[in-house]
């Protein structure tokens, strides 16, 4: 009897299973939105590993940005490398190019925010909005400071008193101001700040970085910073690594951002008190600024022609 030689059967007159080259298990997320900015962009797929959305722009590939998951409340920020971007076949109406013009993006993931900016805001909204010491000396001396930064009238000296009222919780201290489409550090607190490096620090708002995401709307970041070099720029001022835990809050008035403040506790985790003192300082310095446009405007009007 000869050998048996084995053969593959090909499934003649029935359709066979198309190769599938995802390597990872796809992740149903049907509730769930991404949005860096104002933009609405669509998850068509997900996996552990990255995504493939739908907007209504092209994304720059191999760029890094920053995405914001929100689910029911929820949510999770992430740093995604642009792999591919590709327009989708036009509309059968050409009249309709324009409204419909979208595109297919696929993103890896780079890093993932392990902290929910909405329950941390969550948290904070339970914290009292004053945050007075034990010792009666310093309670007097923190109600001097909000004294004189109500009835301050320049920006530098507000600046000065919100410093102040921080330094004696965190290691550093830095209060970034926006000028045009640039970041510049504009006061800093903190034993290894690097006065040099902190003057010549710009970094542009449009590209990836929390301050990114401060811009298009975020309350504030708490936890580590993603490895972008936006970041590494900004802790080679003090010597800083990305394993430090460190908190951003903005500063808008009339729903523009002017200023950032970044705070970190050296190498101790930041708590729910620090999260409270910040938003409490943070507030009271942008209703100083704000009093000091309308005194402005109050003597402006006033004074005769």
């Amino acid at each position: 009897m000869g050998e048996f030689i084995s053969a593959t059967v090909l499934p003649f007159g029935k359709k066979a299973t198309p190769f599938e080259r995802r390597r990872n298990d796809r992740v149903l997320a049907p509730d769930i939105c991404a949005r860096p900015g104002r933009d609405h962009l669509e998850i068509l797929d997900m996996s552990q590993r990255g995504m493939a959305i739908k907007a209504p722009h092209p994304f720059s590939i191999g760029g890094n940005y920053l995405f914001e998951l929100l689910d029911e409340g929820r949510s999770l920020m992430i740093e995604g490398r642009i792999c591919w971007c590709e327009r989708t076949p036009a509309p059968a109406d050409l009249h309709e190019i324009g409204s419909e013009l979208t595109f297919r993006t696929g993103v890896a993931f780079v890093g993932i925010q392990n902290r929910s900016p909405a329950a941390a805001q969550q948290e904070l909204a339970r914290l009292p909005t004053a945050t007075p010491g034990p010792v009666e000396d310093d309670e007097q001396l923190t109600a001097d400071r909000l004294a004189r930064l109500k009835r301050s009238n320049c920006p530098d000296e507000s600046a000065e008193l919100l410093l102040e009222l921080l330094s004696g919780d965190f290691e550093h201290l830095v209060l970034f101001r926006i000028k045009g489409e640039e970041i510049h550090a504009w006061l800093g607190r903190g034993p290894t700040l690097i006065p040099d490096r902190l003057r010549k620090l710009r970094l542009r708002l449009d590209q990836a970085s929390i301050f990114l995401y401060l811009r298009h709307g975020g309350s504030f970041f708490y936890g580590r910073l993603p490895a972008m070099f936006a970041h590494l720029q900004l802790l080679r001022c003090w010597q800083g690594d990305l394993h430090q835990e460190c908190a951003l809050f903005p500063v808008r008035l009339n729903g523009r951002l002017v200023a950032v403040l970044y705070a970190d506790a050296g190498g101790q985790i930041l708590e729910s008190e620090h999260l409270g003192s910040l938003k409490a300082a943070t507030e009271f310095f942008t209703q100083s600024l704000l009093d000091q446009i309308l005194r402005r405007k109050a003597e402006s009007s006033s004074t005769p022609d």
